[in-house]
């Protein structure tokens, strides 16, 4: 038996890519903000288009981190002014775990976070090296005492 001429393998590869990401999943995730805006009173007005764009993007909007299928990392949709609803201009996709932690921050707090956090990233390594120094200069102190007391 052969198949019907444009019918769709259901044995597909369900990851998102630029090329199958279906209409029906960005419909089911249109439904599924929508009821989670009216749950919470909060107005909903992003376009198919709008929708389709955030679940292609590859990275989180505040950090950059690209984005896991499952986990702290996978994909979530942040209100990026808490006081407004799922209106277009104010929606970006971020990981669960920087939606999580936003909570009630402005844009700014969390722009301000996030500096402040990668410098300290960055200075680690350094702080790393110091430690291990400090720890060499005690051994030998300790090495030196041993072997003149």
């Amino acid at each position: 038996m052969t198949a019907k001429k444009g019918t769709r393998n259901s044995t597909r590869n369900p990851r998102r890519t630029k090329k199958s990401l279906s209409d029906l999943e960005v419909a089911k995730k249109m439904i599924k903000i929508s009821q989670s805006a009216s749950d919470r009173s909060l107005e909903f007005n992003l376009t198919f288009v709008t929708v389709r764009k955030l679940l292609l993007e590859p990275k989180c909007y505040y950090t950059q981190k690209k984005f896991d299928e499952n986990g702290p990392y996978a994909r979530s949709f942040d209100r990026v002014d808490s006081s407004l609803g799922y209106v277009e201009g104010n929606v970006v996709a971020c990981t669960v775990d920087i939606n999580s932690k936003k909570s009630n921050l402005t844009f700014e707090e969390i722009e301000n976070l996030y500096r402040v956090l990668s410098e300290a990233q960055a200075e680690k390594p350094q702080a790393k090296r110091e430690i291990k120094e400090d720890k060499q200069e005690e051994s030998l102190k300790e090495e030196n005492e041993h072997i003149g007391g």
